[in-house]
């Protein structure tokens, strides 16, 4: 039982971090659209 606590955990850490990173996704996006331009 403690070892899956742990590996749920692990998941739910993960999918928090990924769920970040979706919400920065668009940011990089302009930011990688606006250097493409500029170049």
């Amino acid at each position: 039982v403690a070892k899956f606590s742990v590996t749920s955990a692990s998941y739910e850490s993960s999918f928090m971090f990924l769920d970040s990173l979706r919400e920065i996704e668009p940011a990089f996006a302009r930011l990688r659209t606006a250097l493409f331009l500029f170049n």
